[in-house]
């Protein structure tokens, strides 16, 4: 079964589902005649399949094509069992075989029968080609020439034939719509199927360009191809990263900091946008301040002091929250019918109980639905509705904190017991609670919710029977208790001791006692509530805010460790040397340093120097000379030393495996290939450690 279809215009927002219908019916049908099996088909059978294929596309008029395998290995392996297809005629034969004559005669020797050129020769006169990373360079520039001209009419690629390269084609095929991405197994990205299915087409030859999906037996999912063909495109994200020779460079030009270099980057692009509006919020700012003076109070004067700690006292009691009320205990202890103290600004350390907890889609608990117990009109006189200043919150917040006024269970506000009391029923959050009571109500929670839903819809015939009864059984708790969470492992009673430590010093301030506090500590949080936002603001437009400014000092610091830089900065010897290294650069500067290459040959020195471009992981150990051996235990310790200079400066963890950013697999190919001046010999040493394949 194939699923086709014509690339859409762009004005064109809906998906035809003809062809995917076909598709099915055809899948449908063939179930009915042919028994089918779970099995992954073989080589053989996944060849005869393509083979077939391109001889429909063939008879369909559908040449040229290019077939994306999101695999090297499996390109390779259907190259070669195209041995019986042939899509071109003698005088197109004559001229491919023309061109790669002229092109391979370039190279010198033996090299022009390399196994990989004698193959990819052969397949190319019959209009077949492949083109992947593992192609020789020179073979894979011929192919994209020979492409160009209409020579070609069969492509196997991977997907970076796409990127970059404008060559377009009648059709496009995917053999498969999922690729592995290093980690797992997932759907293309609709950039990605947009890049290879935008080949399909050729300007002023082609009316439309065909895209065909084969399905191998296995209709792709119906959601994933809308949501591979019509998804979002894939948000734009900066790979900038500060490196050593960046540094180098930069420094040695002198025409621009590198402190500069990282703001202008596209990672700071959103931070850089913001920055503007900083600017006029700091002329704002600054003006306001000018208005504002500080508290001339005898009894106030350390009430500045008194702010900060009671910021620090909230933020100490919400990461004990966090901590303690969704551990596995608190969730089983927060159900209807639990009691707890309560403290937001509209009821500041009341006591409530649960009806029921509102949890999200992994079952933790979001929000808690509670009812609460108060007088008959009260008000707390802070309503935070009517507050237009962050700082008003911030008053407030601290009003309602129980560490900041240093309450305990026993200062809970309830109604009087002879007041007839009232109840809110309200959704409150885990940073609400400021202590959860040992205490439950037996009263019927369900028939409590119940209760109050027949209350919403027929206020007038409703029952207040049930709210009564838990009203009474609430007022009887005359000893509140907190529930014990029993604090066992040490970073929670290192929080608990801090919270304690510091509620102790809330209570020792004297400016609490000032009669006029509430008037002080307003006129306070506004001042230094704007000091902060200053502070704020200065540190956004500094050069301390800049994401990659810590790793940009990390890195400093190990230059100057290495003596590569000075203590002001300036270059020294090896760093200047360094700037010419384009790659690598601290490594070989450390290795011309130590003389590394003083004693070594010509051949050897090349052949060390190719584990750090060598990227294969999985080769059989080379057989290294007793010199190359040596080389290579003086490489790694040399390299080793950098690792140490960067584990000090904390730039990495540890220096585990750092060995395996350094391949030496391809050191004994190149070593003999630089003897005996032949990449075909070099070619059959590799063909004894890698099994035999296109990509040798």
């Amino acid at each position: 079964a194939v699923v086709s279809s014509r690339v859409r215009a762009a004005n064109d927002k809906n998906f035809k589902t003809s062809e995917y219908d076909r598709a099915k019916a055809a899948l449908a049908a063939r179930k009915k005649t042919k028994k089918e099996s779970n099995q992954r088909p073989g080589k053989q059978a996944e060849r005869n399949t393509i083979l077939s294929f391109v001889r429909m596309l063939e008879r369909e008029n559908l040449l040229p094509c290019v077939i994306f395998i999101l695999s090297k290995a499996r390109i390779n392996d259907l190259a070669e069992g195209l041995n019986a297809l042939d899509l071109t005629i003698n005088k197109e034969k004559g001229l491919i075989r023309e061109f790669i004559i002229k092109c391979v005669g370039r190279l010198k020797g033996s090299d022009r029968d390399l196994p990989q050129i004698v193959f990819l020769k052969e397949l190319l006169i019959r209009g077949i080609a492949v083109h992947h990373s593992g192609v020789l360079p020179l073979m894979k520039e011929v192919t994209e020439m020979l492409f160009e001209k209409g020579l070609i009419k069969l492509l196997l690629a991977t997907e970076t034939f796409a990127m970059g390269i404008n060559m377009p084609t009648r059709t496009v095929v995917f053999d498969a719509i999922e690729k592995f991405d290093g980690s797992c197994k997932r759907l293309l990205a609709t950039s990605e199927y947009i890049q290879m299915a935008g080949r399909a087409g050729r300007r002023g030859i082609d009316e439309t360009g065909t895209v065909i999906i084969l399905c191998k037996g296995k209709l792709p999912d119906f959601t994933d191809l809308i949501s591979m063909v019509q998804g979002k495109a894939t948000d734009l994200s900066s790979h900038f990263k500060p490196t050593y020779n960046m540094i180098l460079s930069v420094l040695k030009g002198k025409d621009l900091k590198v402190e500069e270099l990282l703001k202008r980057s596209f990672a700071e692009y959103e931070q850089q946008v913001k920055s503007r509006g900083y600017k006029q919020d700091r002329k704002e700012l600054e003006k306001k301040l000018e208005g504002l003076t500080p508290v001339s109070c005898q009894v106030c004067h350390n009430i500045d002091q008194y702010y900060m700690d009671g910021l620090i006292m909230m933020e100490l009691e919400n990461d004990f929250k966090h901590r303690i009320l969704n551990t596995a205990k608190a969730s089983k202890s927060l159900h209807p019918g639990r009691v707890v103290i309560i403290s937001t600004p509209q009821f500041p350390f009341h006591m409530a109980t649960i009806i029921n907890p509102n949890v999200d889609d992994k079952k933790d608990i979001r929000e808690l639905r509670v009812i609460v117990l108060h007088s008959k009109g009260y008000n707390s006189g802070l309503d935070l509705s009517s507050t237009s200043e962050p700082w008003e919150r911030t008053v407030i917040a601290l009003q309602v904190s129980p560490g900041v006024n240093n309450r305990s269970v026993c200062d809970v506000i309830r109604p009087d017991s002879s007041d007839d009391p009232d109840f809110t029923v309200s959704n409150v959050s885990l940073l609400d609670l400021a202590c959860v009571l040992a205490q439950k109500v037996t009263t019927d929670m369900e028939g409590i919710k119940k209760n109050l839903q027949h209350m919403r819809f027929n206020p007038r015939n409703w029952d207040r029977t049930p709210i009564d009864t838990l009203s009474r059984e609430m007022m009887q708790i005359k000893k509140p208790s907190e529930l014990n969470y029993e604090v066992k492992d040490m970073d929670g009673v290192d929080l608990l001791n801090n919270i304690m430590k510091q509620r102790g010093a809330m209570a020792n301030y004297s400016c609490s006692k000032c009669s006029t506090f509430d008037d002080h500590f307003k006129q306070t949080s506004e001042l230094m509530f704007v000091k902060k936002e200053l502070e704020r603001i200065a540190y956004s437009l500094s050069y301390q805010s800049l994401q990659f400014m810590p790793e940009f000092e990390d890195r400093v610091r190990v230059l100057k460790r290495l003596r590569y830089l000075g203590n002001e900065d300036q270059l020294k010897l090896k760093g200047k040397a360094a700037c010419a290294m384009s790659t690598s650069e601290l490594v070989i500067t450390e290795l011309v340093f130590d003389n590394f290459f003083k004693d070594l040959e010509i051949e050897a020195i090349v052949a060390i120097l190719s584990c750090m471009v060598f990227q294969q992981k999985r080769c059989s150990d080379p057989a290294l000379t007793p010199e190359l051996e040596a080389a290579k235990k003086q490489f790694l310790t040399l390299a080793h030393k950098i690792v140490e200079a960067e584990v000090a400066e904390k730039l990495r963890p540890n220096d585990a495996d750092f060995e395996e950013q350094f391949r030496f697999g391809l050191v004994e190919v190149v070593y003999r290939w630089l003897k005996e001046k032949s990449s075909q010999r070099s070619c059959s040493i590799l063909m004894w450690t890698r099994e035999p394949s296109l990509g040798v």
